[in-house]
């Protein structure tokens, strides 16, 4: 049986994991983004490129910092494969890709037989599977079983 607080602690790892990409996201964006915000800065507020003559340099530096604007949306793909397993399956089923499922879901993961009696509802609860094949076995003989496979 999960417990509550194994999902919830299940939940904080996941949410853990996308602050993690959204924070290299972040910074990612600022490394790339800050090159040419400063730049214009200096040419449109300041003026401080007015009194450069040789204009060769000034035009590479401009240059460099506008490729890394697009560098930044080139490395946004490569941030999420490296960290994010939803996408990198996704991208790989999208490119047609055999899935490899290292971890393989079990195929029932809790069954729930209800049998009715005079005076109450008996529900149990299992993950084995060994209970869980004997479960579905006893729904299967008495009918009037109620069964519930999550």
């Amino acid at each position: 049986d999960t417990t509550i607080g194994q999902r919830s602690g299940e939940t904080i790892f996941a949410r853990r994991k996308v602050a993690r990409m959204l924070i290299a996201v972040v910074i990612i964006f600022a490394v790339c983004f800050a090159p040419s915000m400063v730049m214009n800065f200096m040419k449109r507020v300041l003026g401080s490129f007015d009194m450069i003559t040789d204009r060769t340099g000034l035009f590479a530096a401009f240059g460099v910092a506008h490729w890394l604007i697009y560098f930044n949306s080139a490395i946004n793909p490569v941030i999420y494969g490296f960290l994010s397993e939803k996408f990198r399956n996704g991208f790989q089923a999208s490119l047609g890709c055999p899935q490899n499922n290292k971890k393989k879901q079990p195929l029932i993961r809790e069954v729930t037989v209800t049998r009715p009696t005079i005076s109450r509802v008996i529900t149990t609860k299992t993950t084995s599977t060994a209970e869980v094949a004997s479960r579905l076995e006893a729904v299967r003989q008495y009918p009037f079983f109620t069964e519930t496979v999550v």
